[in-house]
């Protein structure tokens, strides 16, 4: 009964899929596979006969052909990589086109649910979209789902999003008619690795329109992910907490206060860092007061 918590901890950590049917091990394989390379060498290096002048001509053109080929490979790649970024930029375009449709929260729900330009909704479960109150205008956004997430629908729902709600809770706030929460990626990244540029970047259109129509008086970034979509700004967050930053998207008629504090999940790691989180969170109680 041991094990128990210990598989319970990771898959909490998102390690809920195995990489084969039988064990392995690695580091006897590396040993054996480096001993390999070592006699290998010795053997050729005892047995390999002497080259003339002869013998070096082919190489020479084998060595030209060779540079042609990766010269070849190279430019082919190059044309990869632009036919990506095009691809990249009509998903972005669709993503948009479907945003600036939307009217309202159903109906922004209705377009991410049916859109298939993310390559994660392939993986994931559920569309996670939204949970809590949009009238209270005090709007959280997090990172991305997690694996309670993917399965619920909901987000915020794990151990992660209980310690949140106990924090906002004792300023007063709960999810049925204190703030409301979303994401920056509504799909579950697989193994809960960090979004991917390219990712974020797709679903930023959706994203904005969503803190348009919510049309919140103050944001909660909760998290260096949410930080990075929503302010562009890669400075650490012991830098970002505790300051007040203005924002506005080409769907906004007008500025809305930012604030920012850690994901409960890195205040579960380190937690001598709550005490950090709890500041955060007075100064986000005060904010909220002042603003009416």
């Amino acid at each position: 009964m041991a094990d128990i918590p210990a598989l319970k901890w990771l898959r909490e950590a998102g390690v809920d899929e195995i990489a084969g049917d039988t064990p392995r091990d690695f580091f006897a394989e590396s040993a054996i596979a480096k001993q390999a390379a070592i006699d290998a060498k010795s053997k050729g290096s005892v047995n390999a006969p002497k080259k003339d002048v002869a013998q070096r001509k082919p190489i020479l053109q084998s060595a030209s052909t060779s540079i042609q080929s990766n010269t070849t490979q190279a430019n082919s790649g190059f044309m990869d990589n632009s036919s990506n970024y095009a691809g990249l930029s009509e998903t972005i375009e669709s993503a948009r086109k479907l945003a600036e449709a939307a009217n309202n929260l159903d109906e922004l729900r209705k377009a991410v649910e049916g859109f298939d330009g993310c390559s994660l909704k392939k993986t994931a479960n559920k569309t996670v979209f939204c949970d809590g109150n949009p009238e209270t205008k005090v709007m959280l956004i997090g990172e991305a789902p997690g694996a309670d997430e993917d399965r619920q629908g909901i987000p915020f729902c794990g151990m992660s999003g209980q310690l949140l709600d106990k924090v906002l809770k004792s300023i007063g706030l709960d999810r049925e008619s204190g703030f409301y929460i979303t994401n920056t990626i509504f799909w579950r990244p697989p193994g809960n690795r960090k979004p991917t540029p390219e990712e974020l970047a797709i679903c930023k259109p959706f994203l904005e329109k969503h803190i348009a129509l919510v049309a919140p008086k103050i944001l909660l970034l909760v998290g260096a992910t949410a930080v990075q979509a929503i302010l562009q700004d890669n400075s650490s967050m012991s830098k970002l907490r505790s300051k007040q930053f203005k924002y506005k998207n080409d769907y906004m008629d007008a500025d809305t206060e930012v604030m920012v504090t850690y994901h409960p999940s890195y205040l579960m790691r380190s937690p001598l860092n709550k005490r950090l989180a709890w500041e955060d969170m007075l100064l986000f109680e005060e904010r909220i007061k002042n603003l009416g």
